[in-house]
């Protein structure tokens, strides 16, 4: 089973491209395929679905 799951089902969900998490984040897409790999605190894992909600409601408009 792949870690973070729910985190990548919302972004999925949201129709956001993960570049653009990544960008939002100033890192590399790759660097976040990374990250997701690893349990991640709940810090980070708010702050990755706050960004997540952000880009979609932009992204709405």
């Amino acid at each position: 089973m792949k870690r973070n799951k729910e985190l990548r089902q919302i972004i999925k969900e949201s129709k956001v491209y993960n570049w653009q998490v990544a960008e939002a984040m100033n890192m590399h897409e790759n660097t976040l395929y990374r990250m997701l790999r690893r349990p991640l605190s709940s810090t980070e894992k708010q702050r990755i679905i706050e960004l997540v909600k952000e880009l979609s409601s932009l992204n709405n408009h």
